[in-house]
């Protein structure tokens, strides 16, 4: 069961201007993922397959959904590793949407 609603918080630049490191946000895994909305994905989603998996969440913008998968990109894309580097990323990898910013 996912949990309704958790708090995140941004550690990286890959979605400046929209979200700088050290922003507080609240995402809901009852939100649908839709074209258009930033998503939390699990740590596996963004690693590239000689990688291991981080151990932390990635925030990306969901840029489209089809018969592939999920084509996700930070919007910074300069400090971004997102589905320009590792592919469409299966939708189990998406844990929550992003509703708001608190801080």
């Amino acid at each position: 069961m996912r949990w309704p609603m958790k708090i995140y918080r941004v550690t990286g630049e890959s979605m400046e201007p929209t979200y700088s490191p050290g922003a507080i946000l609240l995402g809901s895994g009852w939100v649908s993922s839709r074209p258009g909305r930033v998503a939390v994905l699990d740590s596996r989603a963004c690693t590239r397959r000689t990688q291991s998996a981080t151990g932390r969440n990635h925030i990306k913008r969901i840029r489209r959904i089809d018969q592939h998968g999920v084509w996700v990109e930070g919007d910074n894309a300069e400090s971004s590793i997102d589905s320009r580097h590792v592919g469409y990323i299966g939708l189990e990898h998406i844990e929550a949407v992003i509703v708001k910013k608190i801080a």
